[in-house]
């Protein structure tokens, strides 16, 4: 999986795998005093049911880990920059 974050400085934008298949974030945040990310998507399952996912992860060095969250299942995460 490809995630595009984005920053101007106050604001957290981007999507899950750029792309005719991209999903867009929404209420995307990032919290420079604690290194906190959180961002929300809504996409289609394998099933073509609609999944909202919840993703909270904190920044270190060059990656972001954490968990992640929608109706049925959750996981944990990490994003490592190219």
């Amino acid at each position: 999986m490809t995630v595009e974050l984005k920053s101007d400085g106050t604001a957290l934008s981007g999507t899950t795998n750029p792309g005719p298949n991209a999903v867009p974030l929404q209420k995307a945040t990032f919290d420079r005093k604690t290194a906190t990310v959180h961002f929300e998507a809504q996409a289609k399952g394998r099933r073509g049911q609609e999944l909202h996912y919840k993703v909270d992860g904190k920044l270190d060095k060059n990656a972001v880990s954490g968990a992640w969250n929608h109706e049925t299942r959750n996981g944990d995460f990490k994003i490592t920059r190219k």
